[in-house]
């Protein structure tokens, strides 16, 4: 069933390797950092290239005006040699924004396992680009905005195919039949528009510790079960069931320097101190709802936002279902379901 879904996902979502390892030194060196500057026009574009391989490409009309973009190798220590991570980290910036998409692409660290996809700095932490997740190309990917780039190595706790970005040009085809059960296999997006969790609070690490000491994010599985019925309400509706599990997990990279200084110790149950670098992954919550409601067809039989109201952004081809939607905090979901029944 793999190939298919993202036979799919490659039609209905459109997308306009040298590190440093040292296990007893946990800090950057000069010879770890390498910046290239470069004026780019925004008819033509350009291209940034590293000595080491990594890349920045902006196709013409990508930049809003023509400027000079930096491509920057800013860390190969500190909480960069953690578990999950596969090579050094990077930034991108530019003295003029962005008018649309720019492609990236990282080398991998051979010692580090298989990347599995690009990570993006956000406000919830790193997160995958939706295209390196979904066309399986682990090391590169399209990001829309300027911020900080590193991959993923054979980590369910950083790079779950429910934590990638989807801020992906959707043109879907708003048709297709709803009816039956719909198991979900894809939920890309942030833990709080999937999810609705957020956190805040915590020991003040940024204003302890040095910058690159330590890293938290929030990874999660979403497990969701949707059922269209032709049962009709008495509004004009169709019976409608849903049933959702989540499983919240923190993950945490940070050097024994840091918890020195905050009095904190790398806890053993859920954490393990390597080379000078404390990882800790656990579950910090989980939760289920379930539920009845009703949904809505329009004259055409195409599927409502509610009654009356505008057609959503869906597509049904034979047995998927693909779903781009408002997440539950202030950015954008993107679901693949397979039909079961």
């Amino acid at each position: 069933m793999h190939h298919p879904i993202l036979k799919l996902l490659t039609a209905l979502v459109v997308f306009t390797s040298c590190s440093t390892k040292n296990e007893a030194n946990t800090s950057d060196t000069d010879s770890d950092k390498e910046s290239v500057t470069v004026s780019v026009t925004a008819a033509a574009g350009g291209v940034l290239i590293l000595s080491d391989g990594a890349q920045a490409a902006f196709g013409p009309g990508a930049l809003a005006a023509d400027g000079e973009v930096t491509l920057s190798r800013i860390s190969c220590g500190g909480f960069v040699q953690g578990e999950g991570f596969g090579s050094c980290l990077y930034e991108i910036t530019s003295t003029v924004p962005l008018a649309g998409r720019y492609n990236v692409s990282l080398p991998a660290d051979p010692d580090r396992g298989d990347p599995d996809c690009l990570l993006a700095m956000t406000e919830e932490g790193f997160r995958c680009l939706g295209d390196s997740v979904i066309l399986e190309t682990p090391t590169a990917g399209t990001a829309s905005v300027f911020t900080s780039f590193i991959l993923g190595a054979s980590s369910t706790k950083l790079s779950m195919p429910s934590n990638a970005l989807t801020d992906l040009e959707a043109d879907l085809c708003r048709s297709g039949d709803l009816l039956g059960t719909w198991q979900l296999l894809y939920a890309l997006g942030t833990v709080t528009d999937v999810t609705g969790e957020s956190w805040s609070g915590g020991p003040d690490f940024e204003g302890t510790c040095e910058e690159g000491d330590h890293y938290l994010t929030h990874t999660f599985t979403h497990n969701e079960r949707l059922t269209f019925t032709d049962v009709p309400s008495d509004d004009g509706g169709f019976g409608f069931e849903f049933s959702i599990y989540d499983s919240i997990y923190e993950y945490s990279v940070t050097t024994d320097e840091c918890l020195e200084r905050l009095d904190l110790s790398c806890t053993q149950d859920v954490c393990v101190d390597e080379g000078g670098i404390c990882s800790c992954y656990f579950m910090s919550s989980e939760g289920a709802s379930s539920g009845g409601i009703f949904y809505y067809l329009d004259g055409e039989g195409r599927w409502l936002t509610g009654p009356g109201g505008e057609v959503k952004d869906y597509c049904v081809s034979d047995n998927l279902l693909v779903v781009y939607e408002h997440g539950m905090g202030s950015g954008m979901v993107l679901k693949l379901y397979e039909r079961t029944e």
